[in-house]
């Protein structure tokens, strides 16, 4: 399962450049960060958590401003 979340995860992310002009750029990165965030945890790669959590924190913060 936690692959399956992953591939979606990552498919979020490929999607945050087609998506930059409609405002859908900061959505996608919250859930694709999410999604692959576990991955990264249980093959301890320590360096993409963080990575992965302050860009999170950024793409969470653009997402409260469109809001």
């Amino acid at each position: 399962m936690e692959t399956k979340l992953g591939y979606v995860g990552s498919l979020c992310l490929i999607c945050i450049p087609y998506a930059l002009d409609t405002g859908y750029s900061p959505l996608f990165g919250v859930l694709g960060l999410a999604l692959i965030t576990p991955q990264c945890v249980r093959a301890k790669q320590w360096n993409l958590v963080i990575l992965n959590a302050v860009s999170f924190v950024g793409y969470l913060m653009k997402l409260m401003a469109t809001l």
